[in-house]
């Protein structure tokens, strides 16, 4: 029987993934975001990759490489959160040489002017690796990092069932938020799980927990430990420890 699996953000979610924001700053209040949703979900045969890095940095071009396995892309969103956004930023995504767009909106900002750009690349990647190039007109701020979320269609593999769920709730001591739940419909017992959860603007020692259903899988999930400020939280073989989501 399918049903609905929750994770309660003290923290993240995804396989594919979830997005969430912690932190106080100077770009004036942008609001308390969106609590995050699925945006894309299916099932494909191969597998869903999902990579990113490396935190705030100041640098500008800001540079990350992603090393893709073989088999058709079917979908790929790349996810690039930012600091200090204000009205008339931008920023440059470049991929593989390729100038891919200018954005000045993101596609999401809330809190103290934590910004979300979220990119639709499927056409402008390959096999191996591939490089991405951000450059950000953020005067004070720039990428936190980046994340990209790929659906690699391999028919020599088995099928993979995966839901994608993208938000920007901010939990600030602003406004006394201090968890949010995502849920991931039409799940059924599987062999295995992957869940990847993006976390930007932690800070270490806060103690920030991720919670599958009631369990907890995760403590201090914010710390940046991929980076300033930039957690990507990754938990193998939940189905196979609780039974909750399913590799197919």
């Amino acid at each position: 029987m399918d049903t609905g699996k929750k994770i309660l953000i003290i923290g993240l979610l995804g396989i594919g993934l979830l997005l969430l924001y912690f932190f106080s700053g100077n770009g004036g209040w942008q609001g308390d975001g969106i609590p995050p949703y699925t945006i894309a979900e299916g099932v494909v045969r191969g597998e869903v990759y999902v990579d990113g890095g490396h935190g705030y940095t100041g640098e500008n071009p800001y540079i990350q490489y992603f090393k893709l396995p073989s088999g058709d892309i079917k979908f790929a969103r790349l996810y690039v959160p930012v600091w200090n956004y204000k009205s008339g930023n931008s920023i440059r995504v470049t991929v593989n040489g390729n100038n891919l767009a200018v954005k000045q909106e993101p596609d999401y900002s809330s809190a103290w002017g934590v910004g979300l750009y979220c990119l639709q690349i499927n056409n402008s990647l390959h096999d191996g690796i591939n490089e991405v190039s951000i450059s950000p007109e953020i005067p004070g701020g720039g990428p936190y990092g980046t994340t990209l979320v790929a659906v690699c269609e391999n028919r020599s593999l088995p099928p993979v069932k995966f839901w994608i769920n993208e938000g920007n709730y901010a939990l600030a001591y602003t406004t006394n938020k201090d968890d949010v739940t995502s849920t991931f419909e039409g799940t059924s017992p599987g062999k295995n799980a992957s869940l990847y959860t993006m976390i930007v603007a932690g800070t270490e020692g806060e103690r920030d927990e991720l919670y599958f259903d009631s369990t907890n899988i995760g403590s201090d999930v914010g710390r940046s430990a991929q980076g300033k400020y930039f957690d990507l939280f990754f938990n193998f073989s939940l189905a196979e420890e609780y039974g909750k989501l399913s590799s197919l």
